[in-house]
């Protein structure tokens, strides 16, 4: 007897790329209304009681992607439930949680620019950033867009498990005494795509200062290079855009 189509887990799956769950809502923003996608799975979360097999097959698809601001309105007990199903976050300003996400592909964190806005704090992003190693493409903002307002210092450690990534942009960030070359150095195996835009205090001598620090002994050499001899350049092999 022939199995009915949608009890193959396989094909509930294909439908439910096609359930809407999102939808386009107006939002005042400093006085204008600006449209929004917002998240309202309320047809998705119909289809997902029909059986077990729905649920188990639908679940992971609905909670895919976490997105704010289109997702300020769950309740964060309810973002701290599903979040180990993320695949994709995007942050635009983004409020502190519990996130349980380790396995994430893409990862976006930019600042909402707006006086009153609130942000991430740069604890909860680093976390996200450092218990994904998976990541493929990390989007992030160093700091908010005001002139007069330091930059955050890059820390290399924060990219050291990031053996996957292909795609990275930094925004606003302080490069300084050789950070940027580090960062860069840390990710260069596998990266296809840089972007930098307004990393400051990068100097050109920065590439014969930015060693790599040695991870085992406490004598300070740096890991694979004789006393008196600096480690110059910055290899990075697969980049193809450069921007």
């Amino acid at each position: 007897m022939a199995t009915h189509p949608l009890k193959i887990p396989e094909v509930v799956a294909l439908v439910g790329h096609f359930l809407p769950f999102w939808t386009l809502e107006l939002k005042t923003y400093q006085g204008d209304d600006i449209p929004h996608n917002c998240f309202r799975p309320h047809n998705f979360h119909s289809c997902i009681l029909v059986c077990k097999l729905w649920y188990r097959t639908l679940l992971p698809i609905l909670w895919r992607e976490y997105f704010y601001p289109g997702m300020e309105d769950v309740p964060p007990h309810v973002i701290e439930q599903h979040s180990v199903l993320f695949r994709h976050f995007y942050s635009y300003g983004g409020v502190d949680g519990t996130f349980n996400c380790t396995s994430l592909k893409t990862l976006t964190l930019e600042y909402d620019n707006d006086w009153e806005a609130l942000n991430m704090s740069l604890q909860v992003q680093k976390q996200l950033i450092r218990m994904n190693p998976s990541l493929e493409s990390l989007e992030w903002d160093g700091s908010p867009l005001a002139p007069k307002r330091p930059r955050t210092r890059l820390d290399a450690e924060d990219f050291r498990m990031l053996s996957s990534l292909r795609h990275l942009r930094l925004s606003r960030w302080d490069g300084s005494q050789g950070l940027l070359v580090k960062v860069l150095r840390v990710v260069a195996r596998k990266l296809e795509d840089m972007d930098i835009q307004e990393v400051v205090d990068f100097t050109e001598s920065d590439l014969t200062t930015a060693l790599h620090t040695s991870r085992d002994g406490d004598d300070g050499q740096v890991s694979g290079v004789s006393a008196g001899e600096q480690e110059t350049g910055l290899e990075m092999p697969r980049v193809k855009t450069l921007r």
